[in-house]
This record gives C-alpha cells, sequence and structure tokens, in this order.
C-alpha cells in the first residue's frame, strides 16, 4: 500500500534557514493531522553550532515523519560553480534513489534546488502518483531578471523547456502569493485551475509579543537603541543597498541602529559598503538560534522586508510572517503589485516604500522613531493580520486539504 506524502528538499531538520524550518513544521503538521509521511533531503548546512553534520542519523524518525538523508555537495554558495554544482549533486543523488518514489500516493517537491522536479516530473508519468511543484523561488527567471545567467544561455533554455514539463504533468503548483500566480497565468500558460495559492507561515506559539525590554536586548546592547532589523538570507534577490545608503543619511541619530542577521551572497558586499562609509549604525550578526530568535524580533523596533524590482512575482519573502508575529511594524520595499506590499500599505501596518526611493525609506524609519504611539499600533494590527491569516496551523491545514482532495 502506498503511504500519503513523500517530500523532497534539500533542507530539513534541523537546518535553521527558512526552507527547511517551514517544510519541518509543514510534514510535522500533516503528520499529526494523520497522513503518512516522508522526508527525502540532504545533510544539514545552515544549522546550529552544536549540531555537526556527523551528529546527524542519515535515517531516522523524528516526530513522526520518516527522514531519510543523502550525501551531495557542501559547496560555497557565493561561489556561481560551487552553487551549481550543489545544484546537480542533490538532483543527481535524489535521481540515484529514484526507486523510492513508486511508493507514495503524492510527492511535493521545491523548486530549490531548481532541477529538483524532475524527479517529480518522472515519478508522475512512470508511478502516476501526483506530482506537486511547491514554487518558493521560480527559475530561471529570478535569475534571469537579477542578470545572474543571459535569457538566451543553454542553461536558461534547459531550465524553461523543463518548466514547461512540469508546469505539465504537476498535478497541482504551489505557490505563495496571488502575485506570483498572475505571473504564471501572464507568462507561463499555467492552467489557473493547476494553480494553489498558499503562503508561508509563522508559529504562534513560537514567535510571540515580548516586550522591547527583554534579556537577549540588554544582554546585547538593543534595549536602549531604536533597531531598525533585517533577518534572513542576506542575497542577491534582496535590494539591501538601498538600507546602507539610509543607514548614511540617519547616521546623526547616534540611537538608531541598523541589525542585518543572516549569511547570503550579497553579505560581504554590504559590510564593504559600511567600510568605505565609516559607518559606526550598522551591524552584521550570524543566523541566531531557534530560542533566541523571537527575542531577536521583539528586539528590534520595526522590521524590513525587501525584493529587488526584478525579482517582484518571481517569489515572496517567507520571513514577512515572522516579522508580523512579532507585533511590530513592517517596512516593505518593493511595489504594490506585491502580496506583501499591498499588505503592508492596505493594512497599514507599516510602511512601503518603493524601489531606490531613500527618503522615502529614512521618513518612514524616522516616523516609527518619533511616535512611539504609531509603532504600536501598526504592531499590534500587524499580529491580529498575522493571527487570522498566517499562523501555522491556518496555512498547514490548506496542505492537508489538498493532499485529501487529489
Amino acid at each position: 500500500m502506498k503511504k500519503d506524502l513523500l517530500i523532497l528538499t534539500e533542507f530539513y531538520y534541523p537546518d535553521i534557514a527558512s526552507t527547511g524550518k517551514l517544510l519541518t513544521q509543514l510534514a510535522e503538521d500533516l503528520a499529526s493531522l494523520g497522513l503518512s509521511v516522508d522526508v527525502l533531503t540532504g545533510m544539514p548546512s545552515y544549522h546550529q553550532k552544536q549540531k555537526s553534520r556527523n551528529d546527524i542519523e542519515k535515517k531516522s524518525v523524528y516526530n513522526d515523519v520518516y527522514i531519510e538523508r543523502i550525501p551531495s555537495l557542501k559547496l560555497d554558495k557565493k561561489n556561481k560553480i560551487g552553487r551549481l554544482l550543489n545544484y546537480f549533486s542533490f538532483t543527481l543523488s535524489v535521481l540515484l534513489r529514484f526507486y523510492k518514489l513508486k511508493n507514495y500516493k503524492n510527492v511535493l517537491v521545491v523548486s530549490n534546488p531548481p532541477l529538483l522536479p524532475i524527479a517529480g516530473y518522472v515519478s508522475s508519468k512512470l508511478y502516476k502518483n501526483n506530482f506537486c511543484y511547491l514554487i518558493h523561488d521560480l527559475y530561471p527567471d529570478i535569475a534571469i531578471s537579477l542578470k545572474v545567467i543571459k535569457p538566451n544561455s543553454i542553461m536558461a533554455k534547459t531550465m524553461d523547456f523543463l518548466n514547461d514539463k512540469f508546469f505539465r504533468y504537476a498535478k497541482r503548483v504551489i505557490v505563495l502569493g496571488e502575485d506570483m500566480k498572475q505571473y504564471l497565468k501572464d507568462n507561463k500558460d499555467v492552467d489557473e485551475f493547476k494553480i494553489e495559492v498558499i503562503p508561508n507561515w509563522a508559529d504562534k506559539n513560537v514567535i510571540k509579543v515580548y516586550p522591547k525590554q527583554n534579556h537577549y536586548s540588554e544582554k546585547y546592547g538593543l534595549d536602549n537603541k531604536f533597531v531598525v532589523l533585517y533577518s534572513g538570507n542576506i542575497g542577491l534577490f534582496q535590494n539591501l543597498e538601498m538600507i546602507i545608503e539610509t543607514a548614511k543619511l540617519l547616521e546623526g541619530y547616534k540611537d538608531i541602529v541598523f541589525l542585518f542577521v543572516g549569511e547570503g551572497g550579497k553579505k560581504e558586499k554590504l559590510i564593504n559598503m559600511v567600510k568605505e562609509y565609516n559607518l559606526q549604525n550598522v551591524k552584521f550578526w550570524s543566523y541566531q538560534s531557534e530560542q533566541d530568535y523571537p527575542y531577536l524580533l521583539s528586539s528590534a523596533d520595526c522590521h524590513i522586508v525587501t525584493l529587488e524590482e526584478e525579482a517582484e512575482g518571481l517569489g515572496v519573502p517567507s520571513k514577512t510572517y515572522s516579522y508580523l508575529a512579532s507585533g511590530r511594524p513592517i517596512i516593505a520595499i518593493m511595489s504594490n503589485k506585491t502580496d506583501v506590499g499591498l499588505l503592508v500599505e492596505q493594512q497599514q501596518i507599516g510602511f512601503r516604500v518603493d524601489q531606490n526611493n531613500i527618503n522615502h525609506l529614512r521618513e518612514s524609519i524616522l516616523a516609527l522613531y518619533s511616535s512611539e504611539k504609531l509603532k504600536f499600533e501598526m504592531g499590534k494590527k500587524a499580529r491580529i493580520i498575522f493571527e487570522k491569516n498566517y499562523e501555522r496551523k491556518i496555512c498547514t491545514q490548506k496542505y492537508f486539504y489538498l493532499f485529501n482532495k487529489l
């Protein structure tokens, strides 16, 4: 008898990057609702310091989910060749174990790495299971838009060819927002009935509204500062240079600090900008532990979420939902054509700022800096909207309903 679901993902517990966290929560919630769920994943990369890769069992059961970990390269992601080799090696490792996919009714495949959906596509043809394609970032479109690859390159043409197959044979294509759905309809000719919009989420029992004055903010000297926080992937898809330029404009405000927490391909560039401008109001930290993360969010006075203009419609920043859950205002650097930009602007839970409008970003920060009342009201509304629409159980249950009706 076939099991209900196999999740194919490069990242899973104990990875602390957002993809690993989200898919771990999804698998565990679906298992708690009665589905038989297995995960085929890689060895951890973004992991807690106390967890070495040698400590992780290759086969295990964790919170009623069977996990099998397979080997793949873990080269430096800042290097394009290293990133490509990582993509190819994990996909190849999955394909070498392809026979395992025949044992499942549904196969959920994540878009990262971009070649991984090959496994779902071929499985749907050979084993007639339901291939569900979960798009976090749409390739090659996002890489072309950001000029990482050329539109007429062999890689782009190959990915376009494969995506056509993926979209045609997928039982469902799951996207994170209405803007992504519209992009697929307009540019990829995907049948609307195939597209499911299920946003990412945060856990209300983990991300709570804590006071600004807490043990974490006091320990790291954030309790007496106005903290503008960007937390997550410091990558190519985010317009982060604009934040550094704004920090330069606000250098005279000695109690305003800009805090970047995370890793990624742009981090070194931003650090060099800060050195060039000799800024004292910008800090860079690595990823924080799961225990500290909720207190980090509450130590901030506002959060920034951003996308490069060319990446709009090709992904939705998942950090948005943890920001909402923490009950702090959000500054969204993106257009009003995006789901997140519309949410922030229409619900008045912060400010939406157009790309490269540094003066507006400066004014938005100062508006919150100058008014505790405004900051409190926007943060309170953010938490209410989170609990109504983006709480973990609400969103993962949508997957449960989806797999039950297929």
